[in-house]
């Protein structure tokens, strides 16, 4: 019985890959059209590819660090890899992003595997493979869908680190790099790291009053820390401060005013299509650890 579901799921899973791929591969230079963003992104590669230049060029033989862009190096250095292997074109540039994309499908599907089983995996990663949204982003190469790559691939880790029978510390270490590369590759995943803190001080008796769990906090750390030092290092040309980093990104538009902003957005989660679905997809997310609390269920990291 187990032999036969097996076969089934590989077959599923190949067909939902298969749909995947269709969709990314489908007109892939013109749709979606290509736009400011990308541009620079193409000219940020290109340099980096070509003259070794970490930074913006902003008028003939003038280069400025790239802390004028939001994307950070752990986009950008797949795509000088595959520049210097197949040329320096756009084709090439969102090949990378394609890859990117197929990689969030596959990691996906094997962190819902390990948590929730096959079933609930090849379901989950049907509906992701079939949300439309995700390909008018990830084939654009941009920073979000890499972002979500390397954060579900950390998780993934992650899972596999908590739920061995001994902990693998360089494992650990790798999963906190992922984060990291997470963390550093938009702003909005900074977010991650307060997420995880929080994570772990719901689960602070495993892993702060025992000697075993602070040295997996300090693995998953020193790889978080790598991850950040290498983009604050490439990000602000290395000559910045945190207080800068703090400035740069935390109110980037230059808001003087937040309540209008706020109770703008707020009518938003009912009155658009995405934030609605965003609140949706959080009451269900707060029901389901809910109704795990009530259980008295372990809940893992990674969940």
């Amino acid at each position: 019985m187990n032999f036969v579901f097996l076969k089934t799921e590989k077959i599923l899973l190949f067909i939902i890959f298969l749909l995947a791929a269709f969709l990314s591969f489908w007109c892939f230079k013109t749709n979606p059209a290509s736009w400011f963003d990308e541009g620079i992104y193409l000219q940020m590669v290109e340099n980096i590819e070509s003259s070794d230049v970490w930074g913006v060029q902003t008028a003939p033989g003038v280069f400025t660090d790239y802390a004028l862009i939001s994307v950070g190096y752990p986009v950008f250095l797949p795509a000088v890899a595959a520049f210097k292997i197949f040329g320096a074109n756009i084709t090439v540039l969102r090949l990378v992003a394609i890859l990117f994309l197929l990689g969030l499908m596959a990691v996906f599907y094997f962190l819902s595997r390990k948590l929730y089983g096959a079933k609930l995996a090849l379901f989950s990663t049907f509906l992701l493979a079939t949300f439309s949204p995700l390909y008018g982003t990830g084939k654009n190469f941009l920073g979000e869908v890499p972002g979500l790559f390397f954060f579900v691939a950390g998780l993934l880790l992650l899972a596999f680190s908590e739920k061995a029978a001994r902990t693998s510390y360089p494992l650990t270490i790798l999963s906190g790099l992922f984060l990291g590369f997470a963390a550093s590759d938009k702003p909005i995943f900074l977010l991650i790291l307060p997420a995880l803190g929080i994570a772990f001080l719901l689960s602070w008796r495993k892993f702060i009053l025992t000697k075993e769990g602070r040295i997996f906090l300090g693995a998953l750390g020193s790889g978080v820390f790598l991850a950040l030092a290498a983009w604050v290092f490439t990000q602000f040309g290395g000559e910045t401060s945190l207080g800068r980093i703090w400035a740069h990104y935390s109110n980037p538009y230059y808001v003087s005013d937040f309540a209008p902003v706020i109770l703008s957005n707020l009518k938003r989660f009912f009155t658009e299509s995405t934030p609605f679905h965003l609140l949706v997809l959080f009451l269900v997310s707060v029901w389901f650890f809910a109704k795990k609390f009530r259980k008295g269920e372990e809940m893992a990291v990674s969940e």
